[in-house]
């Protein structure tokens, strides 16, 4: 149950200023590297940097929230708390040792793979005896293909 998908590249430019440097510039390229129904992981390159400021880590946003902070050498996120085909916004943000911080990225959209389970309902029955339901096609994702119902 694992796929692939097309990798997309996003840049971060970073942009630091500081009344004893000078401001500089740094690029975060960044993309998803797996997306599967137990996570999704983001990588990232480590950026070149100028000035006198030192990458220290990197905080991972997810919709708009930060979820977790890396080390500087710690350049790939797993999220593994997420629901079925729920689309979550990833961004990525540098931190330096000069309590600077980049801005974060621009947004990394992705869809978790899934099922949503459809709603269950009763249909009318031609006997007293029986009970008669219905569902409509669950929605799925990612090329997830249903192989029976139980019910």
């Amino acid at each position: 149950w694992t796929w692939l998908l097309s990798v997309t590249w996003h840049t971060l430019l970073c942009e630091f200023s500081n009344c004893n440097t000078k401001t500089w510039n740094m690029h975060i390229y960044f993309h998803f590297r797996a997306c599967n129904l137990k996570y999704i992981s983001i990588q990232w390159e480590k950026p070149r940097c100028y000035g006198s400021a030192h990458i220290t880590g990197y905080r991972i946003y997810i919709d708009g929230i930060c979820e977790a902070v890396n080390g500087p050498d710690q350049m790939i996120y797993n999220y593994t708390t997420g629901k079925f085909c729920t689309e979550y916004s990833f961004q990525v943000q540098a931190i330096t040792d000069n309590d600077l911080c980049s801005k974060p990225s621009d947004p990394l959209l992705v869809k978790w793979p899934g099922v949503i389970p459809p709603t269950v309902r009763q249909l009318p029955s031609d006997t007293n005896s029986s009970l008669k339901v219905g569902w409509d096609i669950p929605y799925t994702t990612e090329g997830i293909k249903i192989k029976h119902y139980k019910v």
